[in-house]
C-alpha cells in the first residue's frame, strides 16, 4: 500500500481501529444479548431486530464514515470532531454520525469558517475549524484529504498534508466512477444537492436538471433523509413509493437506497402499479404502439400527427371529465321487466316471492339519490336495498299461506270426523296437523329461513346482474370510443369535434392494453368501484416529463401531506406524446402554495468535452431558451464521429471499437440503437460474432438487470442510465431525421449516457442534429 503522507496519520488509523474494536465489542455483546419479549411473537420480533442492528454495525465495520469535521459551537468552549458515516454507530467515544443528522449538512456546507445548522432545539452557530476527507477501503486506511484546517493549535506549515478542494475530491470520485448501479453521492454532496435532500417534506418539490446533473440521486437521498428518524417527518418507509420509468432503471436504482440504510420502500413503474391496483396483474400485456410508429422512419405524417394528438388527450386532466359523463351515463342505464321479478315454491316450504317494478324501480332510485364515491357502490346499495325487502316477504308470505293452510287444516279435520274408517280419519289429521305446523317450521327452524333467504339471494343477484349489468371496466371503456355516437354525445363538454373524431379510432386487442389508456382507464376503475383509501407518506416520480398530467394526478391523489418529489428534465421527454411538454402543464395538478421548481444546470456524469457536445443537440431540440448544462472541469476525449461507406463495414468497425473499449479497461458498454427491433437483430449479431453481452433478445423488454459488460439498448431503455462508454449506432439522417424533434429528443438522451467516451457510428447522411455538434468532435472516415 502506498505511503499516506499526513502529518495525522497516525492518529486517525488509531481511532479506525479503535472504531472497528468498538464495533466488534458491540456485535459480540449484541449476539450474546437474550430477547425477553412478553410472548413468543414479541421475542421474535425483538430478536429480528436485534439481528438487523448486528448486521448494520457488521456492514459498517469496513467502511465505518468517510469524512470528519471540526466544529465549535459559540456556546461550547471546545470543538467537537465529528466523524460521518452512511449510518449511525453508536460507539460513545468512537460514535460515527449518520450523514442525514442535521449537524451533517455542515459537510456539504461551503469553506466558510462561520457556519450554522438547523437543530431541533433551534439554529446553531459556530466555527467550521476542519474538514476532513477519507478513503477506507477493506477496512484499511488509503488515504486522508483536507479541504481546510483552521484549527489554531496546528500549524501544517511545514507538516506533509495534502489540500484538496470539495471541486476536487468530487473530480477523483468522477473519473473512477463505472458502477453499473446507481451511486450514492453521500461522500460528495454538494450544497445546492444538499439543500435540496434537505427541503420540507410537506411540499411538491421538481428537481429540474440536466442530462447528468445526478437529480435521480438526488431524490433517493432525499427520501432516505426524510425516513431519518431526527428529521421528524413520520414518514415511514412501507408507506412510501418510487416510480421508475421502466424495469431496467428499476432495477438500476433499486440498491441505492439500502445501501443507504433504508429498506421497504417499494420501487416499481407506472405500468404494474396501475395493474395492481385494478387487480389486472398477469391477466393483460401493456404495449406502446404510437412509439413504435413515432420510431419508424417511414410513418405518415399525417397519422403521426393523429397518433400523438390521441395520446395526449388520453393523459390530458379534462378526460376525467369525459369519463364522469360516461359514468354517470352507465349509472341510468337499467331494464326493469314490466311484470317486476317472480320466485315460485322456494325452498321446503315452497314460498313465493314477487319484487314488483315500482320496487326495483324505487330501490334504484334511491341508490341514484344519494352520494356514493363508485358506480359499484350505488348498485350495492340498491341491490342492498331490494335484499332487505326478503325477509318482509317472507313473514308475509308464510302468513297468507299459514292462513290458507289453516283453513284446508279445519276442512280436513270437519272432513276426518265424519269418516268411520281409522286409517282414512288418521291421515287427514296427519295431513291437518302438518298444515297447522307450517308455521312453526317457517319460523321456528332458523335453518329453513336462512336456506330460503340465501336461495332468493342468489335469484335476486342473477337477475338484478340483467336488470342493471356491472361494468366491465376494460371493455365498457374500449366500447365508449368505437360508439361513435355515444361519444360524441358525451364528450361534447370536454372535447372539441376534431378531437372526437381522433379519439374514436381508438381500437382494442384482447388482453392487451395501449400504455396511453392506463391512466383513464385507472380513473375509470376508480369512478366504478370508488378511490383507494390508502396514501402514500412520500412519494418520488422519476423522469416526470414521460408522465401525462393525468397520470401525475393520480399519483398525486395518493399523497399524504403534500410529501412528493418529482424528477425530470423536458429535453429528455422521448415520450412527449403522453407526457409534457413544458413544466407550466403541471399547474392544474399540483397546488401551486405547495409546489417549488428547483433547477439544477451543473452535469457531473460526462467529460467536459461530452457536455459541450451534448449542447450543441440540445440547443436544436430546444430553441425557445434552452437550458444548457454546466460542464464540471473534468476532461476526456472528444467524441469521434465515423462515417463509413457500408452497414458490412459499420458492423465490422462495431466489433473493433468493443473490443479497443474492453481492451481499455471499460467494464460497462452501452451500444445504444434507435429501436428494439435493431437491438434484437444488432444483438444476434453479435452473438454470432462471439461478443460475450449482458442480456439475450428474450430479457431486452423484460427481465433485464444490467449488472456490466457488453450491452445492447434501444435508446428509450436507457434513460437515467449511464455507462464508462457508449457507443450510438446508425446515426443518419434516415433513422435520426433533423425534420423530427423526437428523434432529436432521442439522440441527446442517447449522447448523455456515456462518462468517459462516445463515438457515433453512421452510414449515408449524418443526422442534421449533429450539424453544429461535428465541430466539437473528431470526424474519421472508413
Amino acid at each position: 500500500m502506498q505511503e499516506i503522507k499526513h502529518h495525522e496519520y497516525n492518529e486517525e488509523r488509531e481511532r479506525l481501529e479503535n472504531t472497528q474494536k468498538a464495533i466488534d465489542t458491540f456485535v459480540g455483546d449484541s449476539g450474546r444479548r437474550q430477547s425477553a419479549g412478553a410472548d413468543e411473537w414479541s421475542s421474535a420480533a425483538l430478536d429480528q431486530h436485534n439481528y438487523e442492528v448486528i448486521q448494520k454495525y457488521q456492514d459498517g465495520r469496513t467502511n465505518p464514515y468517510f469524512g470528519r469535521f471540526d466544529f465549535r459551537a459559540d456556546s461550547a468552549d471546545d470543538a467537537e470532531k465529528i466523524y460521518l458515516g452512511y449510518q449511525a454507530l453508536n460507539l460513545g467515544r468512537y460514535e460515527v454520525i449518520d450523514w442525514r443528522a442535521p449537524i451533517g449538512s455542515l459537510f456539504a456546507g461551503g469553506n466558510a469558517e462561520k457556519q450554522s445548522y438547523r437543530a431541533p432545539e433551534g439554529i446553531i452557530h459556530g466555527r467550521l475549524l476542519l474538514r476532513r476527507r477519507f478513503v477506507i477501503h477493506n477496512g484499511e486506511l488509503q488515504q486522508i484529504t483536507d479541504e481546510f484546517d483552521r484549527r489554531p493549535h496546528i500549524n501544517v506549515e511545514h507538516k506533509v498534508v495534502e489540500f484538496t478542494s470539495n471541486e476536487e475530491y468530487l473530480l477523483q470520485e468522477l473519473y473512477s466512477r463505472g458502477d453499473p448501479r446507481l451511486q450514492d453521492i453521500v461522500k460528495t454532496i454538494q450544497k445546492q444537492q444538499d439543500d435540496i435532500i434537505r427541503a420540507r417534506h410537506d411540499r411538491i418539490v421538481l428537481i429540474n436538471g440536466v442530462a447528468g446533473s445526478g437529480k435521480t440521486s438526488i431524490a433517493i437521498h432525499r427520501m432516505a433523509y426524510l425516513l431519518y428518524p431526527a428529521s421528524k417527518t413520520n414518514i415511514n418507509a412501507s408507506r412510501s413509493i418510487i416510480f421508475c420509468p421502466n424495469p431496467i432503471f428499476l432495477h438500476y436504482v433499486e440498491d441505492l437506497l439500502p445501501k443507504l440504510g433504508e429498506r421497504n420502500v417499494h420501487q416499481t413503474t407506472f405500468a404494474d402499479w396501475a395493474l395492481s391496483r385494478m387487480q389486472l396483474v398477469g391477466k393483460y400485456s401493456i404495449v406502446d404502439t404510437s412509439q413504435k410508429v413515432f420510431l419508424d422512419s417511414h410513418s405518415d405524417r399525417e397519422f403521426l400527427r393523429k397518433l400523438w394528438k390521441r395520446a395526449r388527450l388520453k393523459g390530458a386532466v379534462r378526460m376525467k371529465q369525459l369519463l364522469n359523463n360516461y359514468s354517470r351515463y352507465l349509472l341510468r342505464i337499467q331494464a326493469i321487466p314490466e311484470k317486476g321479478l317472480a320466485y315460485h315454491q322456494i325452498g321446503e316450504i315452497r314460498l313465493d316471492f314477487y319484487f314488483s317494478q315500482s320496487e326495483i324501480n324505487n330501490a334504484i332510485n334511491d341508490a341514484l339519490s344519494e352520494q356514493f364515491d363508485s358506480l359499484a357502490k350505488a348498485r350495492e346499495n340498491a341491490l342492498f336495498t331490494l335484499r332487505k325487502l326478503i325477509d318482509r316477504k317472507y313473514d308475509e308470505d308464510v302468513d297468507s299461506k299459514a292462513k290458507d293452510l289453516a283453513k284446508q287444516a279445519d276442512s280436513l279435520e270437519a272432513a276426518a270426523n265424519e269418516i268411520e274408517d281409522s286409517e282414512e280419519r288418521n291421515l287427514l289429521v296427519e295431513e291437518a296437523k302438518s298444515h297447522r305446523g307450517f308455521r312453526n317450521r317457517a319460523f321456528s327452524i332458523p335453518i329453513t329461513k336462512r336456506k330460503i333467504v340465501s336461495l332468493v339471494n342468489a335469484l335476486l343477484q342473477k337477475d338484478f346482474d340483467l336488470i342493471w349489468k356491472q361494468v366491465n371496466f376494460v371493455d365498457d371503456y374500449y366500447a365508449l370510443f368505437q360508439n361513435r355516437e355515444l361519444l360524441a354525445e358525451l364528450a361534447k363538454d370536454a372535447l372539441t369535434s376534431d378531437e372526437i373524431q381522433i379519439m374514436g379510432d381508438t381500437n382494442s386487442k384482447p388482453k392487451v392494453i395501449e400504455i396511453e389508456d392506463l391512466a383513464p382507464l385507472l380513473y375509470f376503475y376508480e369512478l366504478v368501484f370508488g378511490k383507494f383509501s390508502g396514501k402514500y407518506d412520500h412519494i418520488i416520480v422519476d423522469e416526470v416529463q414521460d408522465f401525462s398530467p393525468l397520470q401525475l394526478e393520480l399519483i398525486y391523489s395518493t399523497c399524504n401531506d403534500y410529501s412528493m418529489t418529482l424528477v425530470g428534465d423536458i429535453a429528455q421527454g422521448i415520450h412527449e406524446y403522453r407526457g409534457v411538454s413544458t413544466w407550466s402543464e403541471l399547474t392544474d395538478v399540483f397546488p401551486q402554495e405547495k409546489f417549488s421548481l428547483e433547477n439544477i444546470t451543473q452535469s457531473y456524469r460526462s467529460t467536459q468535452e461530452l457536455v459541450t457536445f451534448a449542447n450543441e443537440i440540445l440547443k436544436q431540440i430546444r430553441k425557445d431558451h434552452p437550458m444548457l448544462a454546466e460542464p464540471f472541469a473534468r476532461k476526456g476525449k472528444p467524441p469521434s464521429i465515423i462515417h463509413i461507406s457500408s452497414k458490412e463495414r459499420m458492423k465490422d468497425q462495431l466489433l473493433s471499437r468493443i473490443q479497443k473499449f474492453l481492451d481499455n479497461g471499460f467494464k460497462n458498454i452501452a451500444i445504444i440503437v434507435k429501436t428494439a427491433e435493431e437491438a434484437m437483430s444488432l444483438i444476434a449479431f453479435l452473438d454470432v460474432a462471439g461478443v460475450n453481452l449482458a442480456a439475450n433478445i428474450e430479457q431486452i423488454e423484460t427481465e433485464f438487470k444490467y449488472t456490466g459488460g457488453v450491452v445492447v439498448l434501444p435508446v428509450v431503455l436507457t434513460k437515467g442510465m449511464e455507462f464508462e462508454a457508449a457507443i450510438i449506432y446508425n446515426v443518419n439522417e434516415v433513422e435520426f431525421s433533423s425534420q423530427k424533434i423526437y428523434d432529436g429528443r432521442l439522440l441527446y438522451v442517447g449522447v448523455t449516457r456515456a462518462l468517459h467516451e462516445l463515438q457515433i457510428l453512421y452510414t449515408g447522411e449524418l443526422s442534421g442534429f449533429l450539424k453544429s455538434a461535428k465541430q466539437k468532435a473528431i470526424f474519421e472516415q472508413f
